[in-house]
């Protein structure tokens, strides 16, 4: 990743040092979408593939609405992919559930002792 971000350049015309891993023609604008696309096909990645791995694999772990909020998808959809990946969002909700039995206990114990 650092060797990409030490040889990256720009299309533009004037020579613009941003933050952009991958920077558009316009100074200072990432890549557009469209344009990036391109790029990545033309090495033969395929990113529909990566991208449905990836939400298949959020959706086993989140519980619908907040895969929702998180990517901006309606919920309808984040349903659709939770229950595809057959995720249990209870699983999600019983271990938030044990952190904070946890961190209430151990703030108890501190101030038990004082």
């Amino acid at each position: 990743m650092l060797e990409l971000v030490a040889s990256r350049a720009t299309d533009t015309l004037i020579r613009y040092e941003g933050d952009w891993l991958f920077p558009g023609r316009s100074a200072g604008r990432p890549i557009h979408e469209s344009q990036l696309l391109r790029r990545i096909r033309a090495y033969g990645i395929k990113a529909r593939q990566g991208r449905s791995t990836a939400l298949f694999a959020l959706a086993q772990q989140l519980p619908a609405g907040q895969l929702a909020k998180m990517l901006g998808i309606h919920v309808g959809v984040a349903v659709a992919w939770q229950r595809a990946s057959g995720g249990d969002w209870m699983a999600y909700a019983a271990d938030v559930a044990a952190r904070v039995a946890i961190s209430v206990g151990s703030h108890a114990k501190v101030g038990a002792g004082s």
